[in-house]
């Protein structure tokens, strides 16, 4: 998992240890994240915690915001480096944090068998569908999984009264820098389900929201799409169906000054050449 998304939930983890072995049932003890690089054999785990002093393990987590062809096949594989890296027991748990990430081949068991033979190797793993969990699991448990929330089991229509139950937390326990960092985590996940305009719509009121880059950010881009399809629209109406290069051309337009600047010149232009080239 990569991008925005992946930055946040990695500070929650690495922020908040505790918090997510309780998220996950597992038992309380100390923990600190480890390095989950297995590079040696070109391969990086997402989220490893050390847990516990006087018997450690290890507690391997892998979000997943989109399917994997072969999710048993590679879980097996980072559960099998991270043991002999570290000489420690492995748990394993994937936590898909969208339905668009499930597969039926996330089944919590890998296994791998000759034809007509046991099978020589049966590797179990533990996965978590944030859909199907409710909301107050997040709701009443640790400030480290707070941001979670928006992704539970939850409608839609429900979640302004979600965010007003996390701010109420957030004020009463959290600093305010902490308090900011939450509320970007939980605005920059909620994005994995909800549409930009949509997501600005639910954060508005969220004054801590405004002064988050990653919010301006989001906000930019939402800008810029919505120009994007203001200009297309527009401009069949008077030119016709764009060229696949003046499309090309258009996508690769992220300058929001510019857009509007093209938007303004419609009516002075006769084609969608003239006005890619008149700006």
């Amino acid at each position: 998992m990569a991008g925005r998304f992946d930055a946040s939930l990695k500070d929650l983890f690495a922020g908040y240890p505790a918090d997510w072995l309780s998220f996950l049932g597992l038992p309380a003890a100390e923990a600190e994240v480890i390095d989950a690089d297995v590079s040696t054999v070109s391969a990086d785990a997402d989220r490893v915690l050390r847990v516990g002093a006087d018997d450690p393990w290890l507690l391997h987590v892998e979000l997943q915001s989109s399917p994997r062809s072969d999710p048993g096949e590679q879980l097996q594989w980072y559960n099998t480096l991270l043991r002999h890296r570290h000489r420690l027991r492995v748990r394993t748990v994937v936590v898909l944090l969208r339905p668009e990430a499930d597969s039926p081949r996330y089944t919590g068991v890998y296994r791998d068998e000759f034809p007509g033979e046991p099978a020589y190797l049966e590797f179990h793993y533990r996965v978590l569908r944030l859909w199907q969990v409710p909301v107050d699991v997040f709701l009443q448990g640790g400030l480290g999984t707070l941001p979670l929330a928006p992704l539970a089991d939850v409608p839609e229509e429900s979640l302004p009264g979600v965010l007003h139950r996390m701010g109420e937390r957030l004020a009463r326990e959290a600093p305010p820098e902490q308090e900011a960092s939450l509320w970007t985590a939980a605005f920059v996940l909620t994005g994995l389900r909800l549409p930009p305009e949509a997501l600005a719509a639910l954060y508005q009121g969220v004054r801590l929201m405004h002064e988050s880059s990653a919010y301006q950010l989001i906000m930019a881009e939402g800008a810029v799409k919505e120009a994007k399809e203001t200009l297309l629209d527009l401009g069949q109406k008077r030119f016709g169906q764009p060229s696949p290069a003046v499309t090309g051309a258009l996508e690769n337009i992220n300058d929001l000054a510019r857009l509007h600047r093209m938007r303004n010149n419609l009516l002075d232009v006769n084609s969608w050449e003239e006005l890619l080239a008149a700006v």
